[in-house]
């Protein structure tokens, strides 16, 4: 398991404790051997997808360490402990903690704080990342986003549901589907073609259900009984609800099929922007080391 972020800054300030010039990859080669993490682990990226977790908070780990003081960069991406950071390896806290380095150390708590902020409220450091900090409240928009996504999900009528099932597997790339009349449906509600001619395809199920109600075993029963009568060997079950644990741990060797519960319904119609829109954009820039190189010869 990754670490949060304020386990990173003390190793990284005792690898630089050797006095040497260290890189950035350097750095964070030596996280992953302290905390034996696995090659997964290290290729694991941030929600917004843009860097990887370890090599993102390694960095700013050595961005706190320079704006303390404990540190300073000798030109861009590399880096070496100074006079102070050396005074405190000989007794630091474990962790080193952003609120300790704004506690004591008035250029980090300078920096930290430099944001403006409302009188009313108080002014305290930062504990992550400011990248943690915008992926957190990315994941809480969302998460809100979800609630209201199936709220207006269960104002729909069952058949109306059905079609937006159909359209979420269309949007993933699934190939073209349709709903099927409720007459002589036979318990399956829509049909994917993964290809033109229809010879594969994927049966739906979809259960419009209020979100404290749980699909149970049989429920999923019937659904693979109606794909083995269509000669089917592919399902998706979506519920605006959620499964019981025996209903996900039903297997069967002929068939392969899906459950997908209310949040991972709303979480995957964020993903693929169905029924959502784009309220605001942030564009995150770092500086181009490569127009420096091109253009200036640096």
């Amino acid at each position: 398991m990754i670490p949060e972020f304020k386990q990173f800054i003390l190793p990284v300030l005792q690898f630089l404790g050797d006095g040497k010039s260290h890189t950035i990859k350097e750095c964070t080669n030596n996280i992953q051997q302290i905390f034996s993490l696995s090659n997964e682990e290290m290729e694991q990226l941030l929600p917004s997808g843009s860097e990887g977790i370890v090599k993102n908070r390694t960095n700013w780990a050595l961005t706190y360490l320079k704006k303390s003081g404990l540190a300073y960069s000798e030109k861009r991406g590399i880096f070496q402990i100074t006079k102070s950071g050396k005074e405190l390896l000989k007794n630091p806290p474990n962790p080193i903690t952003p609120k300790y380095l704004a506690e004591h150390y008035p250029t980090f708590k300078d920096f930290a704080t430099s944001s403006p902020i409302p009188a009313s409220q108080p002014t305290t450091p930062i504990e992550l990342t400011p990248i943690d900090e915008l992926d957190s409240a990315f994941k809480k928009i969302n998460s809100q986003l979800a609630d209201d996504l199936l709220n207006q999900i269960l104002l729909m009528s069952p058949k109306a549901f059905e079609l937006l099932v159909v359209k979420l597997l269309e949007a993933m790339g699934y190939g073209d589907g349709t709903i099927t009349p409720y007459t002589n449906d036979d318990g399956i509600d829509g049909v994917i073609n993964e290809d033109k001619l229809g010879l594969d395809k994927i049966f739906l199920q979809a259960k419009r259900w209020k979100t404290d109600e749980t699909v149970g075993a049989p429920e999923v029963q019937k659904f693979i009984g109606a794909i083995i009568s269509h000669g089917g060997t592919k399902g998706v079950f979506v519920t605006t609800s959620k499964f019981s644990k025996k209903a996900y741990e039903l297997s069967t060797a002929s068939i392969k099929f899906i459950l997908i519960d209310g949040q991972r319904l709303a979480n995957l119609m964020i993903q693929y922007n169905l029924g959502v829109s784009t309220s605001q954009v942030y564009a995150i820039k770092k500086v181009d080391t490569d127009f420096f190189n091109d253009e200036f010869g640096e």
